[in-house]
């Protein structure tokens, strides 16, 4: 049972890491892997993706080479999920578009591993 943020952090940092590798690589494929088969993806005020495809189609224009700044990231858990929320700001390296908001993600344990089950992003305004 995990009981602290700390706890939290140790085990979802790694796989946050490697999740955001994975979307600057552009292999939408690859980057399902840190997907539940029936994982929701919410980008607030512009649209919402259920499962594998949909989710794919929303990510693709984000999957690029990027630099991504990270603040204010916390975690909380309980005996069987962990909630991760953080302020993202992202430039696009081949484009220079910019966007920034707040993100939060619900992973749980599915067969031994984390997977993300709900996406959430909200633009800043």
């Amino acid at each position: 049972m995990i009981t602290s943020q700390d706890q939290a952090r140790a085990i979802l940092g790694p796989i946050l890491a490697k999740f955001g590798h994975t979307m600057q690589s552009g292999n939408l494929d690859d980057i399902f892997q840190y997907y539940s088969a029936d994982a929701t993806l919410v980008m607030k005020g512009a649209r919402c993706a259920y499962g594998k495809d949909q989710i794919k189609q929303a990510l693709a224009p984000l999957t690029a080479p990027a630099t991504v700044k990270i603040t204010n990231d916390r975690f909380e858990a309980t005996s069987d999920h962990i909630i991760y929320r953080a302020h993202i700001h992202t430039t696009l390296k081949a484009s220079g578009a910019e966007f920034q908001g707040d993100t939060e993600q619900i992973w749980r344990k599915e067969d031994g591993q984390w997977k993300c089950v709900h996406d959430e992003f909200a633009p800043a305004h």
